[in-house]
């Protein structure tokens, strides 16, 4: 019984820490459509300024940043921290992404 217990307990907290985080694809609308990472929040790395207090509500929530090679992501980090984010990692392209996706 305490192994159910602990494993439930576990497989709880792994979804509650899992459903905090974020994946962000700063890339533009055109590479965006043509496949993203699921479940990706999609603000163009040009428009973070303007859209991050709209769309990502939570500046303690974990981020992943990505695009097509890391670039761009790099400068939304900046930008996402500059603005108050905490918890902010350039995973730098899609590939990467999808390993956080949930399946």
């Amino acid at each position: 019984m305490k192994f159910i217990t602990s494993t439930i307990a576990l497989l709880l907290f792994s979804s509650l820490s899992f459903a905090q985080l974020l994946l962000l694809d700063v890339r533009s609308q055109e590479e965006f459509d043509a496949g993203h990472a699921y479940g990706a929040v999609h603000i163009p790395h040009t428009e973070i300024n303007e859209k991050a207090a709209v769309l990502l509500k939570n500046k303690d929530q974990k981020i992943k940043v990505y695009c097509k090679s890391g670039g761009r992501a790099e400068k939304a980090k900046v930008a996402l921290e500059a603005l108050g984010y905490k918890n902010v990692e350039n995973v730098r392209t899609l590939k990467n992404a999808n390993r956080f996706a949930p399946q």
